[in-house]
């Protein structure tokens, strides 16, 4: 019950209803407009990364332009662990987490530990960003300036383990994990967490 609490405490009656709704609303649309499924899974990818943003901007206040670094950097993590190293993408989940993380925990010690704030630290984002993509660019173990391709295949059998099957699987995936993602920016603003990222704002 205090979880509960926690995530929906404070929300009208009317909103959770309307929520409800369009919760069942995205449960059902791959039956009801398929043709519509891989836009949705394009708008539910950027809903989920957007709130790694949300987090710094709307939570902390800080104005970050770099966070497609972390992005990609994870990505090209997971992504050569699997074409590379034969390592499941669900694995190489936690690689991607490590060196972001690293990359992350550089750009913030140098903000913090030089007081830059506001354009200035805008400006410290972007410039890592921007190294970070020349610097792929001449790596050729990793495609280098043509980028890192992932063999797409169609399957008619859903392969969860390995992110192989149909549309609709990767519907649900990115679904779950806005799902996930807004829960979890609920929970932490809610907690002590969040109070220190308004503090810092």
């Amino acid at each position: 019950m205090g979880i509960l609490q926690r995530l929906f405490g404070g929300v009208p009656r009317r909103a959770a209803l309307a929520l409800a709704v369009f919760a069942v609303l995205l449960l059902v649309t791959p039956w009801i407009r398929p043709e519509a499924v891989p836009l949705m899974v394009l708008i539910f990818y950027f809903a989920y990364v957007g709130q790694a943003w949300n987090i710094m901007m709307g939570f902390a206040g800080q104005l970050s332009l770099g966070h497609s670094l972390y992005i990609g950097l994870g990505a090209y993590a997971a992504a050569a662990l699997y074409m590379k190293a034969d390592i499941g993408p669900w694995a190489g989940i936690f690689a991607a987490i490590a060196v972001a993380t690293a990359v992350g925990g550089i750009v913030g010690y140098l903000g913090f530990r030089f007081a830059i704030t506001g354009v200035y630290f805008a400006l410290l984002t972007i410039a890592f960003a921007e190294f970070f993509r020349i610097l792929f660019d001449h790596i050729d173990w990793l495609g280098a300036s043509a980028g890192f391709y992932l063999k797409v295949e169609n399957r008619q059998e859903n392969d969860l383990l390995n992110l192989r099957g149909s549309p609709t699987m990767f519907y649900y995936v990115m679904l779950s994990l806005v799902v996930l993602a807004f829960g979890l920016c609920r929970w932490l603003l809610t907690g002590r967490l969040g109070h220190y990222w308004l503090a810092i704002r």
